[in-house]
């Protein structure tokens, strides 16, 4: 028999026939602390200048970054620091592009941190509120680059990626290739993992996201949206229902 404090939310007693209660299927965890709304993970790396774990590469050779950089180069590796946000923005406090403190999200990582040599990671789900196609564009410099489905929670790489934008050291000025776009469809009520990495070399950053849903709304970019389409993670509210949204592993456990 249901306990009477739950019939009683239901307005029902013990005594009402044929009871059947249908719980909401998740239960999802905030953002931020401050802040009811929930949204994505993100983690930073200030790393150093080189080709091995926890090492960027100068992007000077001629051909993709990507035969550059490995994404070995932060897997097992503990970020400097690590937050929760609306948004998907990088840059650095100054106009000088190889100044510190770096800045993710709108957010200063203090003076030990820097722009150059750095790795920011995003990741979350997508909740998806409509059926439909949904439609992810990106442009970088020096790379970014981003997973859907399981491909997003372990074994991301180069042979797995969904899109991916960079530049290359034949680029004078350091530009980005270009927008890259990246569209699929989904149905109501799925809860697709995702991440996005973003990768800057030696000089400025610069990086774009802008991620839309089948009405045309922006649920993610580079201001602040509150929106339910992207969060972190979700748990089972009902022993019934399987969890949607696993919580990832932590960022230094990631393979």
């Amino acid at each position: 028999m249901l306990p009477a404090a739950l019939l009683a939310l239901a307005g029902l007693t013990a005594a009402s026939p044929n009871v059947i209660l249908h719980f909401s299927p998740r239960i999802c965890m905030p953002g931020l602390e401050t802040d009811v709304l929930i949204t994505h993970q993100w983690a930073y790396y200030a790393l150093t200048n080189g080709t091995g774990q926890g090492q960027v590469p100068d992007n000077t050779m001629p051909g993709s970054y990507q035969d550059q950089f490995s994404t070995d180069a932060v897997k097992g590796v503990e970020p400097t620091t690590t937050g929760t946000s609306l948004r998907i923005t990088y840059g650095s406090e100054s106009e000088e592009c190889d100044a510190s403190p770096a800045v993710v999200d709108g957010v200063s990582q203090g003076n030990a941190s820097h722009a150059t040599y750095s790795v920011v990671q995003h990741r979350g789900y997508l909740v998806a509120e409509q059926t439909g196609n949904y439609t992810l564009s990106v442009s970088a410099s020096d790379l970014v680059a981003a997973w859907f489905g399981q491909d997003a929670v372990s074994g991301w790489d180069w042979s797995n990626v969904a899109v991916m934008a960079q530049s290359d050291g034949d680029d004078e000025d350091g530009g980005s290739d270009g927008l890259q776009t990246y569209s699929f469809e989904a149905t109501e009520g799925d809860y697709l993992p995702m991440r996005i990495m973003y990768v800057n070399a030696q000089g400025c950053s610069a990086l774009s996201v802008n991620f839309t849903r089948p009405d045309g709304m922006e649920i993610l970019g580079a201001d602040d949206i509150r929106s339910q389409n992207v969060i972190r993670d979700c748990i089972g509210g009902d022993p019934r229902y399987p969890n949607k949204a696993l919580p990832f592993v932590p960022w230094s456990q990631e393979s």
